[in-house]
């Protein structure tokens, strides 16, 4: 019988979060028992409101760490896949996993907080990932596809043709440099 296996998203990745991977039943062993990587799993519900509350910190995770290349960050819906027994045996959801490189039959579980920090924790006590040195690393990479040098220097030549009023004195210079950008980027003009 075939297992119960959500349709596979295009490139495996959520299209709404940069680095994070979707997992579902059909792709699970080659994703994360045949990858090189270690890969953290949350395996989670949408109905499930503890699932909700960590979600956004796996979508963080997955984008500061979108640019490295030792680890993957990956949600599994339960409801839509068969969850694997023999690698996720507890009942109860979010369940979090490590499946770390070179040791995929048996993972780590993350029995640790549910905030940002204790799962950064987490991953750093057990890998070799530092996450600020990986954002560090990704950050040239992020600006060229973000193309934030090009930003900058537009928003420093409006900012250089625009009269913001500094010397006056009548509003605070953070105020104006505020409204400037507020303005500048907001207004649809």
């Amino acid at each position: 019988a075939k297992q119960k296996s959500a349709v596979r998203p295009p490139s495996d990745a959520d299209p709404r979060h940069d680095g994070l991977m979707i997992l579902v039943a059909d792709s699970f062993k080659e994703l994360v028992l045949e990858s090189k990587e270690h890969v953290l799993v949350c395996v989670h519900a949408p109905w499930c409101e503890a699932c909700q509350k960590v979600k956004p910190h796996f979508q963080r995770l997955a984008k500061m760490l979108k640019g490295c290349d030792t680890i993957r960050v990956a949600l599994m819906d339960s409801d839509e896949n068969y969850v694997n027994s023999r690698f996720f045996p507890e009942p109860f959801i979010p369940n979090v996993k490590l499946f770390m490189a070179g040791k995929k039959g048996s993972p780590l579980t993350c029995n640790t907080e549910k905030t940002f920090e204790a799962y950064v924790r987490f991953l750093e006590e057990h890998t070799s990932v530092k996450l600020a040195d990986a954002v560090e690393e990704y950050y040239p990479t992020y600006c060229v596809a973000k193309e934030v040098n090009e930003l900058i220097e537009e928003l420093r030549v409006a900012a250089m043709t625009q009269n913001l009023r500094l010397a006056e004195g009548r509003v605070p210079p953070a105020t104006a440099v505020a409204s400037f950008l507020y303005t500048y980027l907001l207004d649809s003009e």
